[in-house]
């Protein structure tokens, strides 16, 4: 079985109010991995889920650091409209349907990344809306 893998706890940015106690906390998980017969290329599930605790959200971006072998093309991103990758950080935006984040609400984004090899997966440095959280 797939152990926890991450928590961490938005916290306040300097100068800014928009995370008002530091509540928000996010966890991830790889529900599934595999890889492509024939290839070195790998396959992850990954479960993403964001408590947010601090104040409401309009329109969400989630944005962290990946490894460098990641391949975009492969990669299946369904619950978010739009992702950028650049310099080894990944970014989901929210679908204008679903974009709305209320203060208490949890937030869940499933995913599949690829990459050309095998790798120690890690979901570094997320950011909620600019926002960076830290490990506890």
């Amino acid at each position: 079985s797939l152990s926890m893998l991450g928590k961490s706890t938005i916290v306040q940015q300097s100068g800014s109010n928009e995370f008002e106690d530091g509540n928000s906390t996010y966890t991830w998980e790889i529900t599934s991995s595999w890889g492509q017969g024939g290839t070195s290329m790998m396959f992850y599930n990954i479960k993403l889920v964001v408590v947010n605790m601090d104040k409401d959200i309009e329109s969400w971006e989630i944005g962290f650091d990946i490894p460098e072998s990641y391949n975009d093309a492969q990669s299946n991103i369904w619950s978010a409209s739009t992702r950028t990758y650049e310099n080894g950080r990944l970014t989901l935006f929210a679908h204008d349907y679903e974009s709305f984040l209320a203060k208490g609400d949890t937030l869940t984004i499933e995913f599949q990344l690829a990459f050309d090899e095998e790798v120690d997966l890690y979901l570094n440095n997320l950011t909620l809306n600019g926002y960076l959280a830290t490990n506890e």
